[in-house]
């Protein structure tokens, strides 16, 4: 028989809750007003007491630069009766927690009576990044990919995204795994004799004394129809009647329709039978942290597959696990969903970078309104902005000429928030996309185009200045010109070169514009642009500026007070 019932007792705390109306804060709360800040950045904090208390304190009750259970008080420093300040060097990334409390009298303590705060600090690599994608399908071998490494660092790229490399299905695609825990023959090295994961564990080596950043590709939504999973464990794969082998399918909504992917089975994160669901989460977070071992070598990131389709309590579970075993790894998250759901999501699990999609706005008033909702959700949701991707067509494919690689890389290194990148192939040129499916011979560049030069200059111009390097900084200065982008890059504080970088789309046609400097940047008092494309200076007549660009061209103009 059961014993009788324990009544637990609460203790009385020493603290009480602050009237509304006693404080003003500098800083949000609540969850859904999160923030983001860099790593080794300042927090500053403010609070004001509404009337002036000679006795009055203020501390903050934080786990901030601790792991998430390391409480402790940090005190505010004194400016008046009414006023405190904190200044806390964010020196760990993660995600983490604050709140106030105060004294008015010296003695008896309050908190704040609103919720608490909540601050994402960001690792350093996620303010300077410039993806280059490997199609490893079309690739060669891994000794192919080791010999590609000095030309992403002759581009002046510092992250090697890698398509997934695990053993393919039947169908030789590569986001349809049959083994999650081996390399695919089709990538072995034939001049080597050891095994796959070695191989790839030395590629992973080179690239980290180049100082080269990998990413790695999970899939934890789905596996091919042919996987080990598949033959071994069918009860952890969905059900569905209507298939011949009674597995559900992966696919994509587009409009009224659904598509699905013949290939790909979706796993049953949901399976009601405990063991079963308990299997299947243990299997998939060994590998996710089996692959992650390979990108926290280098100091990189993994990039998760498909998240807006995958199932939020083992994502929140496994991206915890992966955390937990490696603290500083970067999570970059191809993520389709409406701005409150990313921001939720971007919290929950703690998603460090979200997967832009510029190429999809191909007209440039639809691209200029785009670019200024990415710098406006930057403060909770950074972007990557490459400048097509491996699902989508080359520039010549996607803009109707090649040429348009100029005007469109520029917008995606320089008006986005730092970070950038490009498919293998767009430094060529290349007429059309390489497909992912099926094992091919790396494509011939016969274009006799090579942007490389022009793509590492523009790398290391974001580099060089830290006016590129964060979002929410960007005005646009072209009065809605239908051809030209022109977007001012300032910062506020005035402690780095500013400037403005123009872009014509035009494909055909010279286009003209005039700018109001004046107008657009009062006070500035702007001796000069110098141009870091052609080291050519534009002199300002009356504080206008008249401009004639090329068809798809670029300017980057810095600023040059008087």
């Amino acid at each position: 028989m059961p014993g009788k019932p324990i009544v637990p007792s609460l203790s009385v705390s020493s603290f009480g809750i602050g009237v509304p109306g006693t404080i003003t804060r500098s800083f949000p709360v609540g969850r859904s007003n999160f923030f983001r800040i860099n790593e080794g950045q300042k927090l500053h904090l403010e609070v004001d007491f509404v009337k002036s208390h000679k006795k009055a304190s203020v501390a903050l009750f934080t786990n901030l630069n601790n792991n998430p259970n390391g409480w402790h008080e940090v005190p505010f420093r004194y400016v008046s009766s009414h006023k405190f300040m904190l200044d806390i060097n964010c020196s760990k990334p993660g995600r983490y927690c604050f709140k106030v409390k105060y004294t008015m009298d010296g003695q008896k303590w309050a908190w704040d009576c609103v919720p608490f705060s909540y601050v994402m600090v960001d690792p350093l690599l996620l303010s300077n990044i410039k993806t280059y994608t490997l199609v490893t399908s079309s690739a060669g071998s891994i000794g192919d990919w080791t010999k590609i490494l000095p030309h992403v660092r002759e581009l002046d790229c510092n992250v090697l995204h890698l398509l997934p490399v695990t053993r393919m299905g039947a169908t030789e695609a590569p986001y349809a795994a049959k083994d999650l825990f081996s390399i695919d023959p089709a990538y072995l090295d034939p001049a080597s004799k050891d095994e796959g994961m070695t191989q790839f564990s030395r590629f992973a080596d080179e690239a980290a004394k180049l100082d080269i950043h990998l990413c790695i590709d999970l899939v934890f939504n789905h596996v091919s129809d042919d996987s080990n999973i598949a033959r071994l464990c069918p009860e952890w794969i969905q059900p569905d009647e209507k298939e011949a082998d009674g597995f559900r399918r992966a696919g994509w909504q587009a409009g009224e329709k659904w598509y699905k992917w013949e290939d790909l089975v979706l796993l049953d994160y949901e399976h009601p039978n405990a063991r079963v669901r308990k299997d299947l989460w243990n299997y998939m977070c060994h590998y996710g942290i089996f692959w992650a071992e390979f990108a926290a070598r280098t100091k990189g990131m993994i990039r998760l597959d498909n998240l807006h389709s995958s199932n939020h309590a083992f994502m929140n579970y496994v991206l915890g696990e992966i955390r937990e075993t490696y603290p500083d790894i970067i999570f970059f998250a191809e993520l389709f969903t409406d701005t409150a759901k990313s921001s939720e999501l971007v919290w929950d699990f703690g998603l460090d970078l979200m997967l832009a999609t510029p190429w999809e706005h191909h007209f440039v008033p639809q691209l200029r309104g785009y670019l200024a909702e990415v710098h406006r959700r930057d403060k909770q949701t950074s972007h990557v902005l490459p400048i097509t991707s491996h699902d989508s067509g080359t520039p010549a494919q996607e803009f109707g000429s090649v040429e348009s690689t100029v005007p469109r890389y520029v917008i995606s290194a320089l008006m986005g928030c730092g970070a950038t990148g490009l498919v293998q192939g767009v430094e060529y040129g290349l007429p059309q996309k390489i497909h992912l499916v099926g094992i091919k011979p790396a494509p011939e560049y016969t274009t006799g185009l090579n942007f490389t030069p022009f793509i590492a200059k523009i790398n290391r111009i974001m580099d060089e200045n830290s006016v590129f390097q964060r979002g929410d900084n960007i005005k646009f200065l072209d009065n809605g010109h239908d051809a030209i982008i022109a977007a001012y890059r300032f910062d506020e504080e005035k402690r780095c070169s500013e400037f403005i970088v123009l872009c014509n789309f035009d494909t055909f046609k010279p286009q003209s514009i005039s700018i109001d400097l004046n107008d657009h940047i009062p006070g500035a008092n702007i001796k000069f642009l110098e141009d870091l494309l052609t080291e050519k200076n534009i002199t300002p007549s009356n504080g206008s500026i008249e401009i004639t660009m090329q068809p798809c061209s670029a300017m980057v103009l810095r600023l040059i007070m008087g």
